[in-house]
């Protein structure tokens, strides 16, 4: 069983990646609905929906795969606070764990009162573009980033 000392640091970076998400979306709704806001060249704010999982991969215009997503959204976090508890054993992956877990509830709560997830990174060069994305996908990537590192840390020094 893993200390409980440092459950506190899990905790406050999944509710600080939650609220974080959920003030830059509605900052987003309020103010890119009408123009797209140009932060620099290479990069844009522009607000975009996606019902599909992310890079908008298996969209659909019906809801009926947003539907199925949710539930397999609600699972995977589950699956994901039940792997902290256990395999979280550092700072690190407390981390790590608390930025998957705040970002996929924040993209959770979107799919469950709007059917999809509020998008509004956009980068860019030239004609190339990533799909659009928001801090809760960052903070996913983040925290899966933290964890791989760490892993992969701790296998090299074995």
């Amino acid at each position: 069983m893993r200390i409980q000392h440092y459950d506190w640091l899990f905790a406050l970076t999944a509710f600080s990646t939650f609220v974080l998400d959920r003030l830059s979306k509605v900052y987003a709704l309020q103010y890119l609905s009408m123009n797209d806001i140009l932060v620099f060249p290479g990069c844009k704010l522009s607000l975009m929906f996606n019902s599909g999982i992310s890079f908008s991969l298996f969209a659909s215009s019906s809801g009926v795969i947003s539907w199925e997503l949710t539930g397999i959204i609600a699972l995977i976090v589950a699956l994901l606070i039940v792997a902290w508890r256990f395999y979280a054993l550092t700072r690190t992956a407390d981390i790590g764990f608390g930025l998957i877990i705040g970002g996929a509830i924040g993209n959770f709560v979107d799919r469950l009162y709007i059917g999809g997830v509020i998008d509004f990174v956009e980068l860019y060069c030239g004609r190339w573009s990533w799909p659009t994305f928001n801090v809760a996908d960052a903070a996913i990537v983040v925290g899966f980033l933290l964890i791989a590192g760490e892993a992969l840390y701790e296998a090299k020094a074995k």
